[in-house]
């Protein structure tokens, strides 16, 4: 998370007019509320690239663009939307790995950002790193980052490193070997074998098509559209795995889908935290198999209700944003 404001500080022009922050909408919510309670006379949040880049030609200054891809909250592959050479672009990798989306091409970016929480799940270790190009860029980064008062301790470093460790060696002794293995078997063999991103697919997979079947009858609810790809890491192709399902109350009255989906005893985030309508809401889909089993027993129960009435409020809720 510091990192997102540490990357904009550094490439913010020091001439007098502030760079401004966009992100296309939706957009992850910490973009805007860490540009906003970090702003400074050299940066400040301007919202959604597309009407930025609309507007550009009359707009002075900079811009800094925030692409997450595969994005937080709708898994879409993304790009720059605002080019030209005042435009600055921090490339978002947190969930660029291939549990979550097929890997189409090794990434070239001038400035690219990870976290450790998308990669093994250990988001209580608050670590994530940057790639810099510009030596210079690098430099204002890290000059930034060492002027907090809080950051990520050795240990937690140290820690991270065994666990980066751990997954290297396990797919290295696959290389070595020269074996492939197939994706479709059962997720308790991944794990047998050290190989969590071959866990992580087989088991996002295997939700995101659950949570499919318990809405393709719906009229009230829809998902986000992704689409298969050929994955350069599996060597294969493989389908939809997102992190979160990407709500949408297709019904003009649902102008509150954050609210519906309460009433049906499920908590999600509504569209307006990622600059969206409210007719969106996310659900994540990285919790617990008994969560997420849960999550799915509601949504049945909802979508069974929809030719009768609207859900009445429960007497227990469930977190799944």
């Amino acid at each position: 998370m510091q990192l997102l404001n540490a990357a904009v500080a550094a490439l913010a022009p020091n001439n007098g007019t502030p760079a401004s922050v966009i992100s296309a909408v939706p957009y992850y919510s910490a973009y805007r509320s860490q540009t906003e309670r970090f702003a400074t006379s050299h940066y400040a949040w301007a919202g959604d690239a597309y009407i930025y880049a609309e507007q550009q030609s009359t707009v002075n200054g900079s811009s800094i663009e925030f692409v997450n891809t595969p994005n937080n909250p709708d898994g879409a592959i993304r790009d720059a939307v605002v080019n030209g050479s005042n435009a600055f672009v921090i490339y978002d990798l947190a969930y660029y790995w291939p549990h979550f989306t097929a890997i189409t091409a090794a990434r070239d970016d001038d400035v690219m950002l990870f976290t450790l929480s998308k990669v093994t799940g250990h988001a209580g270790s608050r670590l994530g790193w940057a790639i810099v190009k510009d030596y210079s860029v690098y430099s204002r980064l890290l000059k930034h980052v060492a002027s907090l008062v809080i950051i990520t301790s050795h240990e937690t470093q140290l820690r991270a490193t065994q666990l980066l460790r751990t997954i290297n060696k396990a797919y290295s002794k696959q290389l070595i070997a020269k074996e492939k293995v197939p994706l479709g078997l059962p997720p308790t063999y991944y794990a047998s074998k050290g190989l969590s991103f071959h866990y992580a697919y087989a088991t996002l997979r295997h939700r995101w098509k659950r949570l499919n079947q318990t809405l393709e009858t719906s009229q009230w609810l829809g998902l986000q559209l992704l689409d298969p790809s050929y994955c350069n890491f599996f060597k294969e192709v493989t389908g939809p795995s997102p992190a979160y399902a990407w709500v949408h109350c297709k019904e003009d009255s649902d102008e509150d889908c954050e609210t519906l989906l309460f009433q049906a005893g499920i908590i999600a985030r509504a569209g307006k935290n990622f600059g969206s309508s409210d007719q969106y809401a996310r659900l994540s889909l990285l919790k617990r198999d008994c969560v997420f089993d849960n999550l799915v027993d509601h949504l049945s129960v909802m979508v069974s209700r929809e030719d009768s009435n609207r859900p009445s409020d429960p007497k227990a809720t469930l977190s799944t944003q």
